[in-house]
């Protein structure tokens, strides 16, 4: 008989409204945009594809958490100076 490997939640403190989860199966990590009322969808990314351990999965939703809070403390860092 094939193990079912679990589908690991990971949520930040820092950011209610998201929730990541990793998918052993299909070794991918998604990010979740939580509905804030009744009726609303749960929005979801791919964040990461071929993450075949949980420290990967916690690695990449660090890396995703480091950018984001960096936008957000320099703003005029979101464009590309090419």
């Amino acid at each position: 008989m094939e193990s079912v490997e679990s589908i690991v939640k990971i949520k930040n403190p820092n950011l209610p409204g998201l929730l990541f989860e990793w998918h052993p199966k299909t070794q991918k990590v998604y990010k979740m945009k939580l509905p804030t009322f009744d009726g609303e969808k749960v929005e979801a990314d791919v964040l990461a594809e071929h993450c075949d351990t949980h420290g990967r999965a916690i690695g990449f939703v660090q890396t995703w958490f480091r950018g984001y809070r960096e936008g957000q403390l320099n703003p005029s860092n979101w464009g590309l100076n090419l």
